[in-house]
């Protein structure tokens, strides 16, 4: 009888601690281990005009919805309140305001209960994405307007030095440093197109009303322009050593420097030279275009240089530098950012210069930058820095009062920021 009684206690207690185990793989138990009763893994995305949301979905069979609360983190009230209920594991905001910054977070409902919230999230909308090529990982990324999401990342590749977006195809191009290769990339992370055969890679720029892109190739000297489809469509070789390119979306023309024959050139789509300063350079390194302004800067050894579109020089410049590398121009503000690399063992300085080219500010927080560009919408600049000491992504203010570094990139040597909201001219 005593054996009888032991055994029904003891499968008493199998049973009560089975049905504890079992209770705690509810996902909206507060002790399940997984969860914590709660929404996991949300994720953020900015878009333009839109935020998309997702998180993992919870396999409860008496799920009524998810519930979505917001609240916009430049308004005063931090409260929270709902903006949507849905049964799937994705919801789209489509009622915010581009540049407003959004904190999310989701709950669970099954029958009356409503679980804990998730964690939140913020994020802000914007018509922008910026591709970056970091050589340490291999990686071509893309990222969302605010920088704070990973829309995709393609590699692994040998070497990426160049980066130039197509925005009517909401793809890049990027060039790899060995290896004679260019890929095209769309923001899903798929290969849409390779070119072969393009060696010494130096710079690249895309016609963003008809998708072509312009390549400068150091060795041998020459460029190259290929349709969105990887077909070479003109060759110009003769050159001596051209280190930068930017391409004109309304006469389909590129403009270009060679350091070698000291001149700033311009070449029609079929090849033929159109304008050229002649050998008045001393050692150009970059240039920045403005077709609406018809207007060309070129950063060359201690001064910058601005020409007008017959590529003769206007009068006005910036000089006292030591040593000008890298220049940008936003087409919003009529603004000008430029890197003087200053002397051997000094930090790199970053400049911003208005339309009238007067300083408006600079900052010695970088060490080697190796590329600049300029996002359009917020007015801010990002610094692919390389240096030993300083490498990384940097965003820098429109008024340089605040500087921030993005994501965890060891050797950034390309960026690149793809605009949706600037109009194209035909």
């Amino acid at each position: 009888m005593a054996k009888t009684i032991y055994s029904l206690v003891l499968l008493s207690g199998l049973f009560f601690f089975s049905c504890a185990d079992r209770d705690r793989n509810n996902p909206l138990d507060p002790l399940n281990p997984a969860t914590q009763g709660r929404v996991t893994c949300l994720v953020a995305l900015g878009l333009e005009k839109k935020v998309e949301l997702s998180w993992n979905a919870l396999p409860v069979s008496d799920l009524t919805a998810y519930l979505v609360y917001r609240h916009c983190c430049d308004a005063d009230s931090a409260q929270f309140t709902e903006i949507g209920r849905t049964g799937a594991s994705t919801f789209a905001d489509t009622t915010v305001v581009d540049g407003a910054d959004y904190c999310y977070y989701v709950t669970a409902q099954a029958g009356d209960y409503e679980s804990p919230a998730s964690e939140q999230r913020r994020c802000t909308p914007g018509p922008t994405f910026t591709w970056v090529a970091d050589q340490q990982s291999g990686y071509l990324y893309c990222l969302s307007h605010d920088l704070r999401t990973e829309v995709c990342k393609f590699g692994l590749l040998s070497y990426p030095r160049s980066v130039a977006g197509s925005r009517l195809e909401h793809a890049a191009y990027v060039a790899l440093r060995y290896g004679e290769q260019i890929f095209k990339v769309d923001q899903d992370g798929r290969l849409l197109a390779q070119l072969s055969g393009v060696d010494n890679v130096v710079d690249m720029a895309v016609d963003q009303t008809q998708s072509t892109l312009w390549i400068a190739q150091r060795t041998p000297g020459r460029v190259k322009l290929f349709a969105g489809t990887g077909q070479m469509m003109t060759s110009i070789s003769h050159l001596s050593v051209p280190v930068a390119i930017k391409a004109d979306n309304l006469t389909h023309s590129c403009w270009l420097v060679d350091r070698g024959s000291k001149e700033l050139l311009q070449y029609s789509a079929w090849g033929v030279r159109i304008s050229s300063s002649g050998p008045c350079l001393m050692a150009p390194k970059d240039l920045a275009l403005s077709p609406r302004l018809q207007k060309v800067w070129v950063a060359d050894s201690t001064r910058v240089i601005e020409y007008d579109y017959n590529a003769l020089p206007t009068g006005r410049g910036i000089g006292g530098l030591v040593d000008a590398a890298l220049i940008a121009h936003n087409n919003e503000d009529q603004s000008l950012w430029f890197v003087d690399w200053e002397s051997t063992g000094q930090p790199a300085r970053l400049y911003k210069a208005d339309q009238d080219m007067k300083i408006e500010f600079s900052t010695s927080a970088f060490g080697y930058p190796f590329e600049i560009a300029v996002n359009e919408f917020d007015g801010s600049c990002l610094v692919a820095d390389i240096s030993w000491d300083h490498y990384g992504l940097y965003r820098i203010s429109s008024t340089g009062n605040k500087i921030e570094r993005i994501g965890d990139y060891a050797a950034p040597f390309a960026v690149a920021v793809e605009n949706r909201a600037t109009e194209l001219s035909p």
